[in-house]
């Protein structure tokens, strides 16, 4: 091999890592300032406070029902009705999301094990999609229950949130 063959290989190699020099030091920049916004957010105090499952972003029953009375502008009786038709939701529920709870844990020992054949496993999946569909029908009365409260200005203004809130998910690209 000869000098100008090495050092045309040379150049040519180091033409190439100046500029990914440059585009990996913007992307460390870029990196910092995001470690930035995260650990901002991760120290925000309020943040602290909540229980995990309460710091969704759409707020916990509470607020998603001073909004809903905000939109719709329910009144007090309305609202106390919606609180007892929810709580009683909730009691309703609480066996059968149990015995979802160890519907699945079966379904993963059965999956995990060798001994178990197909119509077992078949058998535990209907049994979980019955569950589900126990649960589905629970929600759907819980609605209609709420329904039968609100008045037909408040079901339609309610209607009307509810599209705006799908045309919002489908812009984000969501489900």
């Amino acid at each position: 091999m000869n000098w100008r063959t090495i050092s045309a290989s040379t150049i040519l190699a180091a033409s190439l890592l100046v500029p990914m020099s440059s585009i990996a030091a913007s992307f460390n920049q870029s990196q910092t300032s995001s470690s930035y916004k995260v650990q901002t957010i991760a120290q925000n105090p309020s943040n602290d406070d909540m229980p995990f499952r309460k710091r969704k972003r759409w707020g916990n029953k509470q607020q998603r029902l001073e909004r809903m009375q905000q939109a719709l502008g329910l009144d007090d009786n309305q609202v106390k009705e919606i609180q007892s038709i929810h709580n009683q939701a909730k009691k309703d529920t609480q066996s059968l999301r149990q015995e979802m709870k160890v519907a699945k844990q079966e379904m993963r020992q059965l999956m995990g094990s060798n001994t178990a054949t197909d119509e077992e496993l078949r058998q535990q999946y209907d049994k979980i999609q019955g569950i589900r569909q126990q649960l589905s029908l629970k929600r759907f009365e819980k609605k209609l229950a709420v329904r039968k409260v609100l008045t037909p200005e408040q079901r339609a203004k309610m209607a009307e949130l509810k599209q705006q809130r799908r045309q919002r998910w489908g812009r984000r690209g969501g489900f």
